[in-house]
């Protein structure tokens, strides 16, 4: 359990970040003072001034490097899965359609249930073999890719072997007991382990869901492709 709630988190955050950094780069360019730029950002998103002093400072970075030209495109999110921020929903359609141009640049994918796409036991099928191909050229797209499965050795081996970071989840739901109170501090928290394949080196993230069950449906489900579905009775 945990990992469509991880992924979307991660995903959220990082769109968020960029949002605040926009209004910061805006405010560098209009030379504000330092101290009402972190007390607008605040007010704005809701945030504490150490985050708001972290991403005014990149801001400032990124305006030495690139002047007036600076880069304040919105973060890209691609998935899946039904999501209530700013997205573009992923299918096999859609990827067909973009996979020569670039749509599927420059931005988050996350790939619920990816076994659907890139199942172990059907690596000759054409679709397999074109996202395998797509999955070898995420680097030079630009292409975070968030991939969520039960396990990884019902993925496509040369996926597997494309894997930067694994993380394994756990989570720890909440008594559902009628008027029992929920320890916020012990229960309904994603933790997650993630390590780095080349280096062994481990890092662990929490994700808190009420904060994110709002931006997805926990009960949705990623439908099975069409010929998945053609069987001889």
């Amino acid at each position: 359990m945990g990992k469509t709630l991880s992924a979307v988190s991660m995903a959220y955050t990082e769109y968020f970040k960029r949002l605040v950094l926009i209004e910061a780069i805006e405010m560098t360019l209009k030379d504000k003072k330092w101290t009402d730029c972190i007390e607008d950002l605040c007010k704005k998103f809701n945030i504490s001034p150490k985050f708001a002093e972290g991403q005014l400072q990149e801001a400032v970075g990124i305006y030495q490097e690139e002047g007036e030209e600076a880069y304040r495109a919105p973060l890209k999110i691609t998935s899946n899965n039904h999501l209530n921020f700013p997205y573009t929903h992923f299918d096999p359609q859609y990827f067909l359609e973009h996979l020569e141009d670039e749509e599927l640049s420059e931005c988050i994918l996350i790939l619920d249930e990816a076994y659907i796409y890139l199942d172990a036991r059907s690596g000759s099928t054409k679709l397999n073999k074109l996202f395998s191909y797509f999955i070898g050229q995420t680097r030079k797209r630009g292409v975070n890719l968030y991939i969520c499965t039960h396990h990884r050795d019902v993925l496509d081996k040369r996926l597997r072997r494309a894997i930067n970071v694994r993380g394994t989840c756990r989570f720890n739901k909440g008594p559902v007991e009628e008027g029992k109170p929920i320890n916020r501090r012990r229960y309904n928290w994603a933790t997650v382990t993630f390590t780095n394949v080349d280096t062994g080196q481990e890092r662990r993230v929490r994700f808190y869901g009420p904060a994110f069950w709002h931006l997805y449906s926990t009960e949705e489900r990623v439908p099975l492709l069409r010929r998945q579905m053609e069987v001889s009775l």
